[in-house]
């Protein structure tokens, strides 16, 4: 993860791939299988400025 200063001086997270993030709020859409709290790595950055997150290996029910 890189940190980087806006002309303004105000300072902006740069994720990069292999950074640990941890999830702010649950996935959307009717099966939810990711939950706010739980820890996954960055596994892509695309240029629009998304992620992609390979969460652990477990399943719910």
């Amino acid at each position: 993860m890189r940190i980087d200063a806006r002309p303004d001086g105000s300072q902006i997270v740069i994720p990069e791939v292999g950074d640990l993030v941890r999830l702010t709020r649950d996935e959307a859409g009717p099966i939810v299988t990711a939950h706010a709290g739980e820890w996954g790595r960055i596994v892509r950055v695309t240029t629009r400025n998304t992620l992609d997150i390979q969460l652990a290996g477990f399943s719910r029910p």
